[in-house]
């Protein structure tokens, strides 16, 4: 009896299961797209200067060290960034952190 329950109710070629299973992909798939925009726009211009420090000049010492602090400075902020775009753009852990009071 279980183990037809957790097949779940088919009608045919339809299956709840399976349809549940389409939904819930499609509702990750939106999530994690969502994500990588931020990602992108925060991330970017970190390795811009971690390329700048990797490769420019050796004579623009300063410049290079300015480019390795920005680098330090945008990895900060891409996490905060991340991980409020994370809460922001799912409404189930949005709903949840307005729910206990940190949002």
């Amino acid at each position: 009896m279980s183990r037809e329950m957790a097949r779940g109710a088919e009608l045919g070629s339809y299956s709840i299961s399976r349809t549940f299973q389409v939904n819930e992909n499609i509702a990750v798939f939106k999530y994690m797209f969502s994500m990588v925009a931020p990602a992108a726009i925060v991330g970017l211009p970190a390795f811009i200067c971690f390329g700048f420090k990797a490769y420019g000049p050796a004579n623009w010492k300063l410049a290079r060290h300015i480019a390795w602090a920005c680098f330090d400075v945008f990895i900060a902020l891409f996490g905060f960034a991340y991980l409020v775009s994370s809460i922001i753009s799912n409404p189930r852990i949005f709903k949840e952190f307005c729910r206990i009071g940190l949002v």
